[in-house]
């Protein structure tokens, strides 16, 4: 569940994605998990699904380090990757790792989280071409 206030609009870095509508100090949680708004899904719940959903899920959600997939139901599943990330994700919650100003995209390292992120940043990059 997003803790800040943000908006959804299109991205220089794919599609779209999630920009601050405030400016959040460092060390700022900026999002948390909330079952009342996010899903915490299984690979098997994820299976019996038709393949177009499937494939819908697994392109919007995040496996954490339970194993677990979680799909954000509130726009925080529009975060991009960035190598110079501007937030940490730590499983449960998100934090900001700079001050970031008001109309910044909010991005996250894939890699620092997903052991599959270079298999969902092909398919992201290949469904552009």
């Amino acid at each position: 569940m997003l803790i800040v206030d943000t908006f959804l609009a299109p991205s220089a870095i794919h599609g779209i994605g999630l920009f601050a509508n405030e400016a959040i100090s460092k060390g700022t949680k900026i999002w948390t998990l909330n079952t009342c708004v996010d899903h915490i899904l299984t690979e098997e719940q994820v299976s019996t699904l038709p393949p177009v959903v499937q494939k819908r899920i697994k392109h919007h959600t995040y496996v954490n380090s339970h194993g677990l997939i979680v799909l954000s139901g509130d726009g925080a599943q529009y975060m991009n990757h960035s190598e110079q990330a501007n937030v940490l994700d730590v499983g449960y919650a998100c934090f900001a790792l700079r001050n970031i100003e008001a109309g910044e995209e909010l991005t996250c390292n894939y890699y620092a989280t997903e052991p599959a992120a270079g298999k969902k940043l092909k398919s992201s990059s290949d469904e552009t071409k």
